[in-house]
């Protein structure tokens, strides 16, 4: 746990610096942003107000105040073109309708048709010039918001022969904005060269860099590059002069993330989530197999402790029971010589048990280490049931129980002789041990092809279908854990199975449905003339 926590707090610093560090790059970054959008709207307001509305309102005024031409004439597109200069027939392609008009009569001369005259009108009087006399206005036009742009004339300038001789002419001369191009122009002026100074990133930082829109005061876009990629670095801004050029003329601009490296040292951070994430699951990962380790090794502790415990209660009993019948020989106390053979018996039967006890766990202490040498030769499976029968013939006796053998008996099996004893020797103790007195141990041989199957069946009270495979692990016992046994018997009988190359079962099929245990057993058959 105090692993993991260090862990955390490595992480949560790591990512407490890399947000600082994130933040500082996005704030240089809104900044250049900012920097590029006022460079933005310098530019348009220069180009379209000093190249564009400057010059093609001096080429109206001088139409205007033309003698002998009435204002009507004087504002048509031909006769504009045909006086103007070269930068003046220019700046015309802004205008798209012309007019004067006198804003106290509110008498309107020119190209301005309804319904933009109108709406005009209507709003000159709220209308504010800046000091040079420049006045943007936006009139709701039938498709959307256009753009006319109005100067100051003057006073008592005269309005020619169509005016009738009046006192006073128009006061104010403009035209609506021919928004093509605006846009045209607005785009020759900020492409022309980067937005950004040069200086900045060794003169290698061009407008691709930069995200640009600019909105007049209706939200029509004007011009517009590359959308930006994150909302967190669009910078908004309007122009803090020349508001007459563009009426609401905004800004909104972003650098590109993927230039950081170019304008800040270091760049934009990448995000080290994953890489964080990665480690804490790596160390939560090795600390959780750390902690399953331990307690594995407390559970082999424990299993070794407990099968010293057994170990030590199954020798205990056959050891009391040697050396209480030794002493009662050897103190003389035998009334008579059939209870001094009764006794003898018993010696016998206990050191058989002792020995079968003791040669099961050397050979479990060598299993897993090392292979075990064997010595295969063909043996008859008669000559196996034979020994078998001399050896346990005190514990059969003790029991009431019977030994019986069917099947091909005479088959000869490839085997190593004691290895093969103490299978079948394991295999009928389980049924004595767990099975009732005066049971009948079925041991059958039957041949298949190259194979001899050899099947060990009780009477016992058998193994559930769940258990049938957990038997066979290293200290595992069939039954109640309160039964007797090292649960080693039927880890050898498997170990030695496997390098005898054979294979070993507990069938489902007893010969009663309901009780007996049923062991399989499957050797190599001997050929034919080995020895």
């Amino acid at each position: 746990m105090a692993a993991i926590l260090l862990v955390l707090v490595l992480a949560v610093q790591s990512l407490a610096t890399d947000r600082y560090h994130r933040d500082l790059t996005e704030e240089v970054l809104r900044d250049y942003a900012a920097l590029a959008a006022d460079e933005a709207l310098r530019r348009t307001t220069q180009e379209v107000g000093y190249y564009g509305y400057t010059p093609a309102f001096a080429v109206l005024r001088s139409a205007v105040l033309s003698p002998g031409i009435d204002l009507a004439t004087a504002l048509s597109s031909r006769h504009l073109r045909s006086g103007a200069s070269e930068r003046g027939a220019a700046a015309l392609d802004l205008v798209h309708q012309s007019f004067a008009l006198h804003r106290g009569t509110k008498r309107l001369f020119g190209e301005l048709r309804a319904p933009l005259s109108i709406d005009l009108l209507d709003l000159i009087d709220t209308v504010e010039f800046d000091q040079q006399g420049f006045a943007s206005v936006l009139i709701d036009g039938p498709e959307h918001a256009q753009t006319v742009v109005l100067s100051l004339l003057g006073p008592n300038v005269g309005s020619g022969a169509e005016d009738g001789g009046e006192a006073s002419g128009p006061d104010i001369i403009g035209f609506l904005v021919n928004p093509v191009a605006m846009r045209r122009m607005i785009s020759s002026a900020l492409e022309r060269s980067p937005l950004l100074p040069l200086s900045l990133g060794d003169g290698a930082i061009d407008n691709s860099v930069v995200s640009l829109e600019l909105f007049d005061g209706a939200g029509q876009q004007l011009f517009s590059s590359t959308a930006p990629s994150s909302n967190s670095l669009l910078v908004e801004r309007k122009p803090s002069d020349f508001n007459g050029v563009i009426k609401g003329l905004t800004a909104r601009a972003a650098i590109d993330p993927d230039a950081a490296h170019r304008l800040v040292i270091g760049g934009l951070p990448k995000s080290r989530l994953p890489f964080l994430l990665t480690l804490f699951l790596l160390t939560t990962g090795l600390l959780t197999g750390a902690i399953l380790m331990i307690r594995r090794e407390r559970a082999l502790i424990q299993l070794r402790t407990d099968f010293v415990a057994r170990v030590s209660h199954e020798l205990r009993t056959p050891l009391a029971q040697i050396r209480m019948f030794a002493e009662t020989l050897r103190l003389g106390r035998v009334r008579s010589d059939d209870e001094r053979q009764h006794y003898l018996e018993i010696l016998d039967r206990e050191a058989g048990r002792l020995t079968g006890l003791v040669e099961n766990i050397l050979r479990f202490s060598r299993s897993g280490r090392e292979a075990q040498k064997l010595n295969p030769r063909p043996v008859a499976i008669a000559e196996l049931l034979e020994r078998l029968r001399t050896e346990m013939a005190p514990r059969l006796s003790a029991c009431e129980s019977s030994l019986l053998a069917a099947g091909e008996l005479e088959v000869s099996i490839n085997v190593d002789p004691d290895a093969a004893h103490q299978i079948l020797l394991n295999l009928v103790d389980n049924a004595l041990k767990h099975g009732p007195d005066s049971q009948n141990i079925l041991i059958q041989a039957e041949t298949l092809q190259s194979k001899v199957r050899i099947t060990v069946e009780d009477e016992g009270p058998g193994i559930s279908a769940r258990d049938r495979e957990r038997v066979w692990r290293d200290f595992e016992r069939g039954g109640s854990s309160s039964s007797s046994g090292t649960g080693i018997g039927l880890a050898v009988v498997r170990d030695l199975m496997l390098q005898h190359g054979g294979r070993c079962w507990i069938n489902a099929e007893a010969r009663c449905s309901s009780v007996g245990t049923q062991v399989v057993l499957e050797f190599d058959r001997a050929h034919k003339g080995a020895r």
